[in-house]
């Protein structure tokens, strides 16, 4: 196992991380899409949705390639 903590977020964290609404971020399960590129990955654990940070921060990363080649 690893040695670093791994962060687990709600819905609500996740979204105020990428600075959007919940609602958009709901949306962007739905339909796979987040500001044109593919939904940040998540986890359901029983009815709850949660967002690794690791996941969060390797969208982010590849959101700016797109957008910063």
């Amino acid at each position: 196992m690893s040695d670093t903590p791994r962060t687990i977020l709600t819905e609500k964290e996740a979204a105020e991380l990428l600075r959007i609404k919940p609602a958009t971020l709901r949306q962007s399960r739905w339909n796979g899409k987040l500001a044109g590129l593919p939904a940040p990955k998540y986890l359901t654990i029983g009815r709850n949705i949660r967002y690794r940070q690791a996941d969060l921060d390797a969208w982010l990363d590849s959101a700016a390639e797109e957008v910063c080649p």
